[in-house]
């Protein structure tokens, strides 16, 4: 408890009240996507973490099954960090996004974030060798800007803050 909080209620003061919960329908998918979003991108943050040369190797046995090269499997250098600390941004906007629905804020600068990777990933693709994971990433990443995107747009139509 932080010690304002204390100090209020130490004098026999009721705890401030939390501002009231958006209900409407459009304020609820939004906590629902964004923490499920930022359950999903911190499992995967993990994942990324603990297992980053199984992760590659897994997608080489798949990329490699579709005749597509293997990529390196060297997860432990600079670009493990990388990649951790980009989940762990994307989480904590899906998170927030999940708390403060009103916000705009959150979903755009997630949004952000997905469409970074996905078409960097696909310029990787293209410009560097047919990666099996390059490719899933574009679409997976795309696919999250894509529907965030379709989520806050919906609310803007409907009249809601996004």
């Amino acid at each position: 408890m932080s010690p304002l909080l204390t100090a209020h209620t130490a004098r026999g003061s009721a705890a401030p009240k939390a501002p009231a919960a958006h209900t409407t329908p459009a304020a609820h998918t939004t906590r629902v996507a964004g923490t499920a979003l930022a359950l999903t991108f911190a499992a995967v943050g993990v994942v990324f973490l603990a297992i980053p040369g199984q992760v590659l190797r897994l997608f080489n046995t798949l990329g490699t099954a579709l005749g597509l090269p293997a990529s390196s499997t060297e997860g432990f250098t600079l670009f493990l960090a990388l990649a951790g600390a980009y989940m762990w941004m994307v989480t904590v906007l899906a998170w927030r996004m999940a708390r403060e629905p009103a916000e705009r804020t959150y979903p755009r600068l997630l949004i952000q974030g997905k469409v970074a990777s996905a078409v960097i990933c696909l310029l990787l693709f293209v410009a560097q060798d047919q990666y099996l994971i390059y490719a899933v990433n574009a679409v997976v990443d795309g696919g999250i800007a894509a529907g965030v995107w379709l989520l806050i747009r919906v609310r803007h139509d409907t009249g809601h803050a996004a």
